[in-house]
């Protein structure tokens, strides 16, 4: 009964240091960059933050970003002009 409670208790902080350490392991810069970058093939447009990106993994895993600023489509000049 003791190896147990001890296998658990072992478990249990492994479980915790990963859970504790994953946001300090990610890098918020490369989480910006991906995040940008997907947007960017979603949209086909330019993407900008200004803001820094948060990560938390307890009680679910969540990214959240502030000033994110997507470029419009380049402008060609009045729709009824032809080139």
């Amino acid at each position: 009964m003791k190896r147990l409670i001890i296998a658990v208790a072992i478990v249990l902080a492994v479980v915790g240091g990963i859970v504790a350490g994953v946001p300090a392991a990610l890098s918020s810069t490369l989480v910006k960059q991906h995040i940008a970058d997907q947007i960017a093939d979603w949209t086909g447009r330019k993407v900008t933050f200004t803001g820094n990106p948060g990560i938390a993994v307890l009680p679910s895993v969540r990214i959240w970003i502030s000033g994110v600023t997507i470029a419009g489509p380049a402008c060609r000049g009045p729709p009824w002009t032809t080139r």
